[in-house]
């Protein structure tokens, strides 16, 4: 997950195959929760502009490359 340079919201990525399962959750999520969420999810149609890194962070350890430095976990 990445912030965008605008600092009005974020980006992650899924896989093409649980797009639809991932939104069909999201719209049970709302109704479930009748207002109480204060943001939206939808599908990008093109990537914003990302926040730069922070370099204090682990940019190397998302749970696809399980800890991974090198950004490649297979």
């Amino acid at each position: 997950m990445r912030g965008t340079r605008s600092q009005v919201g974020a980006v992650f990525d899924l896989y093409e195959d649980q797009y639809a399962r991932f939104m069909d959750g999201w719209a049970h999520l709302q109704e479930a929760e009748a207002g109480r969420l204060d943001f939206d999810v939808g599908k990008c149609t093109e990537l914003p502009e990302l926040a730069e890194d922070d370099p204090m962070s682990s940019s190397g350890s998302g749970w696809r490359n399980e800890g991974d430095s090198s950004g490649y976990g297979g």
